[in-house]
């Protein structure tokens, strides 16, 4: 193997590790899906994480795009799956404007909530804001008869 293709090597892993963690839940293999974080630092200087969706909480990491196609803030959620109670974080790159596309990472590259906020970019004119969510079948004051149906 030649450094060239080092990087290709490592995203094949990245790849199988998700693979075997997702052939781990449906086979009912707890040891498969729980398999660790790995990170790495790519040719470009990227930290690039793997993990199994499943250990992340599905896709954690989203990332906001201008109309134009200029990325301008990324979004940790730190949601364990079926949670009702968590936190999103946000960093707003300057250039964001509200409202723009949001969508799930390619690269999942953080290996959790405080890898995230230790990492991400932030500089003059970023903006931070923290999310509390606490999510609910009903809208305050109005009775479950309300609902219709």
């Amino acid at each position: 193997m030649t450094i060239r293709h080092a990087g290709n090597v490592r995203r094949r892993v990245a790849l199988l590790t998700g693979i075997v963690a997702v052939a781990g839940l449906l086979t009912g293999s707890p040891a498969a899906a729980q398999m660790e974080v790995t990170c790495s630092v790519n040719a470009a200087g990227t930290r690039v994480c793997a993990a199994p969706l499943a250990a992340q909480g599905r896709y954690p990491l989203h990332e906001i795009f201008h109309a134009d196609g200029t990325k301008v803030g990324e979004i940790f959620v730190a949601r364990r799956p079926g949670a009702s109670v968590y936190v999103e974080h946000w960093v707003m790159y300057p250039g964001y404007e509200y409202p723009d596309r949001i969508r799930p990472a390619a690269v999942q590259r953080y290996g959790g909530e405080q890898d995230f906020l230790d990492h991400v970019p932030f500089g003059p004119g970023y903006r931070y804001v923290r999310w509390d969510v606490v999510e609910r079948g009903t809208i305050p004051g109005r009775s479950r008869s309300d609902l219709g149906g």
